[in-house]
């Protein structure tokens, strides 16, 4: 006599942990990838500005104040505006957020170095002001590296 064997299925509730496990690396290796990209595209114009910047002189024309809002601005802003002539002649009017130090400091005519991109003037940053963004860089790479081999090994292993 040959008696039926039964398999024995999965639960309802091992499935459902499953999927659950499987939404959430999915959605944490998409937002490792998004850290990553930005990660990627700062550290890219980072590259640009150093191997390809130019350096002048800028003028102040005048500064100015964002105050923190509880709609708008999480936090005070204190803004350079500045002018200054590209290596085409073009005028380039810009503005750049300052620490609050220097914006104290700074006087209407006063001079300082701006380095720009000879293909793109109106992107240009504040001379000695650059040096925090790879900080950013790494931070960006870190997390999204991290979280992408995380939501990765979750989605792969549990899929």
């Amino acid at each position: 006599m040959t008696g039926k064997s039964f398999r024995s299925s999965p639960s309802v509730w091992k499935l459902m942990s499953r999927a659950v496990t499987l939404w959430v690396g999915s959605f944490l290796f998409l937002i490792g990838i998004a850290f990553t990209v930005i990660g990627l595209q700062n550290a890219l114009e980072e590259q640009r500005f150093q191997t390809h910047g130019l350096v002048v002189d800028a003028t102040v024309t005048d500064k100015s104040i964002e105050r923190a809002a509880r709609g708008g601005n999480p936090v005070t802003r204190y803004l350079a505006h500045y002018r200054f002539t590209s290596s085409n002649g073009k005028e380039v009017e810009s503005s750049a957020e300052v620490p609050v130090e220097e914006w104290e400091r700074l006087e209407a005519g006063r001079t300082f170095q701006v380095t720009y991109l000879p293909d793109a003037p109106e992107s240009s940053w504040i001379q000695g002001m650059g040096e925090n963004t790879w900080i950013a860089v790494y931070v960006f790479l870190a997390i999204g590296s991290g979280l992408t081999l995380l939501g990765g090994g979750l989605a792969f292993f549990e899929g």
